[in-house]
């Protein structure tokens, strides 16, 4: 075997170790953090605009804006944005015991026209038991 096979082979093995380690060794946290945000993406789904701002913590700030703001952008999107929501990807990365920090992708439809794509990069901060978003930007 040549010495560049057994590097691929090598760098193949690592990364597909990786994968399993990823996948199948995952911390109760960041299931709860992923459960948590596919839970506000169905309230978001059903119009629930008191289920997605409860996934909030009361001290949420963003470039855009605090509590109050983001709260009132949801209302706003989901009167005005009716139709369904899909989860396509989330990647949760607990820091440690109280901070953690997510990417969630979405997409919104009706039937089989996309209305809308988003990314959002959240913190999350573990408040009186629950994981809340602490933070969260738009990704370009």
């Amino acid at each position: 075997m040549s010495f560049h096979a057994k590097v691929v082979t090598g760098v193949g093995v690592v990364m597909g170790a990786a994968l399993i380690f990823i996948l199948f060794f995952r911390t109760s946290d960041e299931a709860a953090i992923e459960a948590l945000l596919r839970g506000g993406a169905e309230a978001a789904r059903k119009a629930d605009a008191d289920g997605v701002i409860a996934l909030l913590s009361t001290s949420f700030k963003s470039a855009a804006g605090d509590h109050a703001w983001a709260a009132q952008r949801v209302r706003e999107r989901l009167t005005r944005s009716p139709g369904f929501i899909e989860v396509l990807g989330c990647a949760v990365q607990v820091t440690d015991e109280e901070n953690a920090q997510a990417t969630i992708r979405l997409r919104g439809y009706v039937g089989k026209n996309e209305l809308w794509r988003a990314g959002f990069d959240l913190t999350l901060r573990k408040e009186e038991g629950g994981w809340k978003v602490t933070s969260a930007e738009e990704l370009k």
